[in-house]
């Protein structure tokens, strides 16, 4: 596959072929402890998340939209508030409720932005519709 940053394992489970665990007893490292400190692993782990998941960018327009529902939902109590007893702080509540709207809605569109660069990049992997399990008579 003509990726440039493999995760081996994800696309193993990719193909989706059958596959069976076989049980082993490991033997101790020749070479001793491994030499992959954290910052090692976490780059593995970055790869095959960012690789296989579009959770981070759809958490991203979710949260826009609770951040927008959310201030959309104070605005309303704060007006109902202003009208029924007359008392809001003046300023500092209309400044904040604003801007978390506005926070929100950016998100929000952001969100969408980010969908449409995750189908972008997943064309752009060039990864195969298909792959024959098995050739007969050819």
């Amino acid at each position: 596959m003509p990726e440039q940053n493999k995760y081996l394992r994800g696309l193993i489970v990719w193909t989706g072929f059958k596959q069976t665990g076989i049980p082993f007893d490991r033997k101790e490292r020749y070479a001793g402890k491994s030499k992959a400190d954290l910052i090692t692993v976490m780059r593995v782990a970055k790869n095959g998340f960012f690789s296989f998941s579009y959770l981070p960018l759809r958490f991203v327009t979710y949260a826009g939209f609770c951040m927008t529902l959310f201030s959309f939902l104070l605005i309303v109590y704060y007006l109902i508030l202003f009208a029924i007893e007359g008392r809001v702080n003046p300023g500092i509540t209309s400044i904040l409720l604003l801007m978390l709207f506005l926070f929100g809605i950016l998100f929000f569109i952001l969100g969408i932005i980010s969908e449409y660069i995750a189908r972008i990049y997943e064309e752009a992997k060039g990864r195969p519709t298909y792959i024959v399990r098995s050739k007969i008579n050819i």
